[in-house]
């Protein structure tokens, strides 16, 4: 009698730990899934905040300072008289990639969707060539500027000027995408 309740206690005692690591793997398991999905919604919500920034920086351009600055650049060629030549003046748009940058560098990008990824990629894509043409046209006036210089400059600011429409156009969508 004594060894059937020495194996009973035995047994229950295993059929214990088993059901413990069991529990254990169930719970780590859900722990997991919670911090992933708390991980995804932080990427999620810092990114669609920088987006949104740059969608209102887009809109401030279009709305105010594209205007501005079409003002001031006849204001300037008036006031410089003539023999000057002629002075072109536009706005210096910068637009943030810090947050994607961010979530590359964690490797927390793999987290979202393959169709948040693309749309993500092809909006970030529209940044970088915005940030390029003006950097490429701070660069340029930077040194001194001929006539000849007029071409590329104005090639360069209506490259510009069409991403931002397509950005103006296409970032409330990836935002919504976001959101979802």
């Amino acid at each position: 009698m004594w060894n059937t309740a020495a194996a009973v206690s035995v047994l229950t005692t295993f059929l214990g730990a088993f059901l413990a690591l069991g529990l254990t793997y169930i719970y780590d398991r859900h722990k997991a899934k919670t911090a992933e999905r708390e991980e995804r919604a932080k990427v999620l919500r810092t990114i669609r905040h920088e987006l949104n920034e740059n969608l209102e920086r887009i809109r401030r351009y279009f709305t105010s300072e594209e205007e501005a600055y079409a003002a001031l650049e006849a204001k300037l060629n008036i006031d410089s008289g003539q023999g000057v030549g002629y002075l072109a003046v536009t706005a210096d748009i910068r637009l943030e990639r810090t947050a994607l940058q961010t979530a590359i560098f964690s490797g927390r990008l793999f987290l979202l969707a393959p169709e948040i990824l693309e749309a993500l990629y092809e909006n970030y894509r529209r940044i970088d060539v915005v940030n390029q043409t003006s950097d490429d046209i701070r660069a340029i006036a930077r040194n001194p500027v001929s006539r000849e210089h007029a071409p590329m400059i104005q090639s360069l600011v209506t490259v510009r000027r069409g991403y931002l429409e397509n950005l103006r156009d296409s970032l409330p969508g990836a935002v919504s995408t976001l959101a979802s």
